[in-house]
């Protein structure tokens, strides 16, 4: 039985505790600098690991951040190339919990959300593009065209989305910025067109000068001018 008992304890000992503590990681780091392979896989798990504390996470990478161990490297590579670092899961279930409220007063939370995830994501993105030009690739020009392709159809594809969006309000106050969005160059022709039909539908007589101004004038796109004649 007191064998029993002592074995227990031990192994409960042994285990790997549920959560770390920031001392656990300094613990880690000064095995793995002494040359303890095994503390790497044990700060590699912390760092993927969505259940540890953030400052935790941040900590066990930045204790990685001097292995020259190619397993290790690799690990960290695979977690960037996946994106398993954004918890997009847990901000998509926020939305959808939100939604289900069906409360008015959370646009301005989404909103409020919208704005500074495309902030976050331009500075993800910055980063990602500093790095390629500084560790280059086997043909870095021909990675930055496919990079300015995605960057632009993501944009399109924005743009695209909120004026659909600003076509289902039945306030004729989004008229004025659905103008904007017609007259503005620097928009794809798909999504100035769209503009152009979700105004049509629009009864407002203000928009028929608006339309005929359009139609005869000869600064526009000719491809724009023949989709307004189109829906005329």
């Amino acid at each position: 039985t007191y064998i029993t008992y002592i074995l227990l304890i031990l192994l409960i000992g042994c285990a790997a505790p549920d959560f770390y503590s920031l001392e656990d990681i300094e613990k880690e780091r000064v095995k793995l600098e002494s040359g303890k392979t095994k503390s790497a896989d044990s700060l590699l798990a912390v760092y993927k690991d969505m259940t540890q504390p953030y400052d935790v996470r941040l900590a066990a990478l930045e204790a990685l951040s001097s292995s020259e161990l190619p397993f290790v490297r690799e690990s960290i590579r695979e977690s960037v190339a996946d994106g398993s670092l954004i918890e997009i899961d847990m901000m998509n279930q926020s939305i959808n919990i939100l939604l289900k409220y069906g409360d008015s007063e959370s646009t301005d939370a989404l909103i409020s959300s919208l704005k500074i995830t495309e902030s976050k994501i331009m500075d993800v993105r910055e980063d990602i593009v500093n790095a390629i030009g500084t560790l280059g690739s086997n043909d870095q020009v021909l990675t930055l065209v496919e990079l300015y392709e995605i960057s632009r159809t993501n944009h399109n594809r924005m743009n695209e989305m909120l004026t659909l969006t600003l076509g289902s309000i039945g306030d004729d106050s989004v008229i004025p910025i659905l103008m904007e969005i017609t007259n503005n160059s620097d928009l794809s022709l798909n999504v100035r067109a769209q503009a152009i039909d979700i105004l049509s539908k629009k009864n407002s007589t203000d928009l028929v000068d608006y339309f005929i101004k359009i139609l005869d004038d000869p600064s526009l796109n000719d491809d724009l001018n023949k989709y307004t004649n189109l829906i005329f």
